[in-house]
């Protein structure tokens, strides 16, 4: 199996790297150089802009003028901008898309203990081109069971906004009609719409699901040699739960960990 690359995001400086950063710039102002300098240090008052010599600060627009109005507690804890283009954590183009997809771990308690190669074009695409004329990006990977007698698909296709994903499973719910054949199971059963069927023989036995969440269509396949082991939709529904659960986590820039609960 070749080996999936996953990205990690990248964090900005959190709020308290901010504020020790905020610090070291208030103090490296104020000098270092006399002992009343320092909270604690001789004087009761804290800083001091006075005449008394309370403090070495020169009170001019180019310095911190730091008081007892004006804490340690009030610097702005905010993250900064470090100047990079990095995405941040809940940007969801900072999720790779082969993250998307399920391992091993994911289907842990299915029949489904063998992976096979990702590919890095999905057949959903190459089946029906219309419903990915807009997409941005595509993964697939499939599974088989220890005897080779079932497998399972998954595919995932990426769109630059929601409303393309929408169109284009409507496009492909329009594209199944056409065809015939598909006996249509249910709709909206799992994302922000979906639709099941089961695909003719001349397709192969196959249980399939095609969800949209947010920019996301994910397709989900469950087939077997022998068409009496797709007795019910538990395990299929069940991949169908999870894959779009991993899709929602990357819709809002988490790093997708759902598994199967069966």
């Amino acid at each position: 199996m070749k080996s999936r690359q996953r990205s990690r995001l990248r964090l900005r400086l959190s709020a308290a790297t901010a504020l020790v950063v905020a610090l070291a710039v208030v103090l490296t102002a104020c000098g270092s150089g006399s002992g009343s300098g320092r909270r604690g240090g001789g004087s009761s008052g804290g800083y001091s802009g006075g005449s008394d010599g309370g403090s070495s600060v020169d009170k001019d627009d180019d310095d911190y003028d730091i008081d007892d109005d004006y804490d340690i507690d009030d610097l702005p804890t905010d993250d900064y901008d470090t100047g990079t283009d990095d995405p941040a954590p809940t940007d969801p183009s900072s999720v790779s898309l082969s993250s998307v997809l399920p391992d091993l771990l994911a289907l842990s308690g299915t029949v489904f203990t063998v992976a096979g190669p990702e590919e890095s074009d999905a057949s959903l695409c190459g089946d029906y081109p219309e419903v990915c004329a807009d997409a941005t990006d595509r993964a697939q990977i499939a599974f088989t069971s220890d005897a080779e007698d079932e497998f399972a698909s998954f595919q995932v296709v990426a769109y630059a906004s929601e409303a393309d994903a929408a169109d284009a499973l409507a496009t492909g719910a329009d594209a199944l009609a056409d065809e015939g054949g598909y006996i249509m199971r249910a709709e909206d059963a799992f994302g922000d719409a979906s639709i099941a069927f089961t695909a003719p023989p001349s397709d192969g036995d196959a249980q399939v699901t095609v969800v949209q969440r947010g920019p996301y269509l994910g397709a989900v396949a469950r087939g077997a040699d022998d068409a009496a082991l797709l007795g019910d939709w538990e395990l299929a529904d069940a991949m169908s739960a999870m894959f779009d659960k991993r899709m929602e986590q990357a819709a809002s820039g988490q790093e997708p960990t759902a598994t199967v609960v069966l």
